[in-house]
């Protein structure tokens, strides 16, 4: 399992989250802990993870939609419905409810680089 801590993405929506991701490139499984992620509004919008693989950035692969309640701690399980091949970055946008096909990754929070 490989493992890298997050960092602010560019100007952040929420800046100073921190907290790491884990990933299984043969499990193809994982999980994402976060410290100081801000509550969401289910009903406005969602977090969602962006992973990025060998297809590169304009084919990125959402590997999982899910909700904040507590700042304090949150750990998020990545299960992506299409196979990952060489994950080299994990990155986290605030979307509409029910996340997006494709995002325009405007409203972003942390992004994770696993080295190679």
């Amino acid at each position: 399992m490989q493992t890298a801590a997050w960092s602010d993405w560019d100007t952040p929506e929420h800046p100073g989250v921190r907290g790491e991701v884990a990933w299984s490139e043969s499990e193809q499984k994982g999980y994402m802990t976060f410290d100081g992620l801000q509550p969401n509004d289910p009903a406005k919008e969602q977090y969602q993870l962006w992973i990025i693989d060998e297809r590169g950035l304009e084919q990125r692969i959402s590997g999982a939609i899910f909700n904040c309640a507590d700042p304090d701690h949150v750990v998020v399980e990545i299960e992506p419905a299409v196979r990952i091949h060489g994950a080299a970055a994990f990155a986290i946008t605030i979307e509409r409810p029910g996340g997006v096909w494709v995002s325009d990754m405007t409203r972003r929070v942390v992004i994770a680089s696993l080295k190679g």
